[in-house]
């Protein structure tokens, strides 16, 4: 009886860990690092479905040498990123692409490659990102 009961036990464990391991395969998860010395705002452009094209989203704080992490539940493809610091330096991270974003506040913007962006147009370089965790980093 005490083998049994064992046996059953050990095929709940397995069936459970296995659950987990098929949801974490179908989230991907952005993790920026930030390796300068302020902290850096960040904004991302994405394939929205939903709308049938390009939307952006932001802003998120990256707090100088910690790492953020951004839950993108199911999405792969095409992702872009932008970022920007607005202490001492002034720099900006973002390369060949531009989208709209609201300088002043948090927002949502579709269609924010087509746009007639009243606000503000940064450019944004492009990554690919796929289910799991995927790394990103700003570097000074």
């Amino acid at each position: 009886m005490n083998a049994i009961l064992t046996i059953l036990i050990g095929l709940l464990f397995a069936a459970t860990s296995t659950e987990t391991k098929a949801q974490d395969e179908v989230t991907t998860t952005l993790q920026f690092y930030n390796n300068t010395g302020e902290d850096i705002f960040m904004a991302i452009a994405f394939f929205d479905k939903e709308n049938d094209g390009w939307s952006s989203k932001g802003w998120w704080t990256v707090p100088s040498y910690k790492q953020f992490s951004l839950d993108l539940g199911d999405y792969t493809g095409r992702l872009y990123i932008h970022g920007e610091q607005s202490g001492i330096t002034g720099s900006t991270w973002g390369k060949g692409y531009s989208f709209c974003v609201d300088r002043d506040k948090g927002f949502v913007i579709h269609n924010a490659d087509k746009a007639d962006c009243f606000l503000h147009k940064p450019d944004f370089s492009e990554d690919k990102v796929s289910n799991g965790v995927n790394k990103w980093e700003f570097n000074p």
